[in-house]
């Protein structure tokens, strides 16, 4: 696996040619066309087999070692490109022959790789790579990825890993540390309805509720995550957004009733989580302005968040943590910079 990964590039280059916007450029000679069809179907028999699973067994047994794991992730990152365009190298005119049919091509076990990687990012020496390959196949594949069905059960089994509830560790009272419950308000719940309620079919679920992820790695797939609902249409984006960063909000709201309460520590873990719930809002743009009738995502999303996000900004513990403010900061910046005209409304109560 380290051997394929390190010539990734010529690899890539001789299946899929030169890296171009377009597909209006003159047909290879026969033998390239060969050679790209033969490299492209060892490939896809090295990771169908690496990301496969056998018919009724154990998922995954030949990657029992966790440094296989690792490697195989980030094999996997490497080739993202191949599995976007790969699928589609029969239509591809420079693998066409003049006169002759086009290829048959299978298509790259996509869904394989994503449960591989799941499997792969609760796994303190994997994970690192996995978030990065994770990240990549999102960015890469993200038409791919975004049909509603397969998206909402991918986020959730996602999600699962990178924002599960707070451990009892996260909101218990820390010895020495209790004070009595502040006189303000905790920040209301918001609706869990919506953060549960798809299918994760056909992917690897690992539930719980330690966080296995580190800030960089939580945010590698947030952000991998908030590409793909980039590419949804308008009308579709703000409920796929809202369903992205609903498991933040209800994290959020549970660590900041525990800062404010009995664990003062918990207020790291608060704004750690408001970063990421800017990050998913980074790609909630798109040309022109929403349909007529319609918020724009990213106001849906700050919406169905501002219960949390007031309580947080008024609370004066909150106040007095620098990291907390920060990161309340980040989150209206990123949904002002991603609703641009559409939140001229909001500006007057964000100075409040």
């Amino acid at each position: 696996m380290y051997c394929l990964r390190a010539v990734n590039l010529p690899v890539k280059l001789k299946i899929l040619g030169r890296d171009r916007a377009d597909t209006a450029f003159e047909a290879r000679p026969g033998e390239e066309v060969a050679a790209a069809l033969e490299a492209s179907a060892m490939l896809h028999a090295v990771l169908t087999d690496l990301c496969g699973r056998a018919e009724g067994g154990p998922a995954y047994r030949h990657l029992s070692s966790r440094w296989v794991l690792r490697e195989a992730s980030r094999l996997v990152g490497e080739y993202a490109t191949w599995f976007a365009r790969a699928g589609a190298l029969g239509s591809d005119p420079s693998l066409s022959s003049p006169g002759a049919p086009p290829p048959s091509v299978p298509q790259p076990p996509l869904e394989g790789a994503l449960s591989l990687l799941l499997v792969a990012l609760p796994v303190p020496e994997a994970r690192r790579g996995a978030a990065q390959a994770f990240r990549n196949l999102c960015i890469r594949c993200a038409n791919l990825l975004s049909q509603p069905a397969g998206l909402r059960g991918l986020m959730d089994a996602v999600m699962r890993i990178v924002a599960p509830p707070p451990s009892t560790s996260e909101t218990s009272a820390s010895p020495g540390r209790t004070r009595p419950a502040p006189a303000s308000p905790s920040p209301p719940r918001p609706s869990a309805s919506k953060s549960r309620s798809s299918s994760c079919s056909g992917y690897v679920m690992l539930a719980g509720s330690s966080l296995a992820l580190g800030p960089e790695e939580r945010t590698a797939v947030v952000e991998g995550l908030g590409r793909v609902v980039a590419v949804l249409p308008p009308e579709s984006m703000g409920d796929a957004g809202v369903a992205l960063t609903a498991p933040l909000v209800l994290r959020a709201q549970a660590l900041a009733q525990a800062g404010t309460s009995v664990r003062v520590e918990a207020l790291s873990g608060l704004a750690e989580d408001l970063t990421l719930l800017g990050a998913a809002l980074r790609f909630m743009d798109f040309p022109g302005n929403p349909p007529p009738g319609q918020a724009h995502p990213a106001l849906k999303v700050l919406e169905h968040a501002w219960p949390v996000l007031a309580g947080v900004a008024e609370h004066p513990l909150c106040q007095r943590e620098p990291e907390v403010v920060a990161s309340l900061c980040e989150v209206y910046q990123r949904a002002l910079l991603s609703a641009r005209g559409s939140a001229r409304g909001l500006l007057p109560t964000l100075i409040n």
